[in-house]
Parts: C-alpha cells; sequence; structure tokens
C-alpha cells in the first residue's frame, strides 16, 4: 500500500506542476507561472550556466531575487555532463545530484533547483517565490475512473484540485534552452 500511495502522491504532484508552473490557461487549465504575461525571457545553449546567470541578472535588474529555478531531469542531465572548458574533465557539476543539506541547487550560483518532468524539456522558469501566491479553492478530490481501461483490469484515478497562480511578472523569467 505505501509504493501505491506513494505513486499517486508523485502524480498528482506531477499534475500540479504542470498546471500551476507550466499551464496556459485554456479550459479547466490554470494559467501557471511561464503563461503570464509581462514575465522576462532569456534564450540561451545549454552549454554551460550563462543563460541561467542571464535569467539571475534579469530578476536582479527588476529587484526580485532568484530563488527557485525549475528544470526537467533531462535538461539537467545535459547540464551535469557539462566540462567548466572544451579541454576539460571537470565537471561544472562537481556535486552531481547531491540532494542532502538544503537541497539540490545550480552549480556556481547556489538557485535552489526543483527537477520535474512537468517542465518541458528546452525550457526552465526562474523565479522568485516572494512574488508568487498560489491560492487553493478546493481541497484535492481523488476519484476512482471505473471506466478507465476496463478491458485491461487496470484502475485509473482522476484528482481535482480547483487553484490559481498570482505572480508579480517581474518576478519571473522563462528561459529557452536552444539547442
Amino acid at each position: 500500500m505505501a509504493g501505491v500511495q506513494t505513486q499517486v502522491l508523485r502524480a498528482v504532484a506531477l499534475a500540479v506542476d504542470a498546471g500551476l508552473l507550466w499551464g496556459n490557461g485554456t479550459g479547466a487549465t490554470p494559467r501557471g507561472i511561464a503563461f503570464t504575461s509581462g514575465i522576462a525571457t532569456v534564450t540561451g545553449a545549454l552549454d554551460g550556466l550563462g543563460v541561467f546567470a542571464r535569467a539571475a541578472a534579469a530578476l536582479l535588474a527588476s529587484n526580485a531575487r532568484p530563488g527557485a529555478l525549475v528544470v526537467n531531469p533531462l535538461d539537467y542531465g545535459t547540464l551535469l555532463g557539462l566540462t567548466d572548458a572544451t579541454d576539460s574533465r571537470k565537471l561544472l557539476a562537481e556535486d552531481g545530484l547531491n540532494f542532502e543539506g538544503n537541497g539540490l541547487r545550480l552549480p556556481g550560483l547556489g538557485v535552489p533547483l526543483w527537477l520535474t518532468p512537468a517542465a518541458p524539456q528546452g525550457t526552465a522558469l526562474m523565479f522568485d517565490p516572494a512574488t508568487v501566491a498560489g491560492v487553493v479553492r478546493s481541497d484535492a478530490d481523488i476519484a476512482l475512473d471505473p471506466l478507465y481501461s476496463l478491458h485491461t483490469g487496470e484502475i485509473g484515478l482522476r484528482v481535482f484540485v480547483r487553484a490559481s497562480v498570482v505572480l508579480q511578472p517581474s518576478g519571473a523569467v522563462l528561459i529557452d534552452l536552444t539547442p
């Protein structure tokens, strides 16, 4: 039962990440931080920490602090393999996936890092948590879907929650990681 509980919580968390961070506001999807009009955009290759430094600078220039960076785990995997110079073997992220202490942080910049598959690969989001407020209008309601894969005997769950994000646009930067 503990394994099922863990998987249900992970699935709910992934759906919340997708909606509140990356939702585009169409249909029942909330408008997430990445689709808030007026936020800054930084574009750059994922060939070092430069694109993240420019995003942090954009936040600092608007009197906000870089307090969270949300990245797809596959993009972070690319970052883990980068070296500090073309002919070097020294990795930019020497600590790799160090989840101890204060959690995972972006190497060199110290910005708290959150990995989620809900982040579209090739896109990241840096923001100041002090400029974001989450409004939950109803508790999560988890319901069994009796018609989900009826022919294979699988059980489907649906989660309903009414929530939205309120953001000061100057407190977020969308990062487009060009190939």
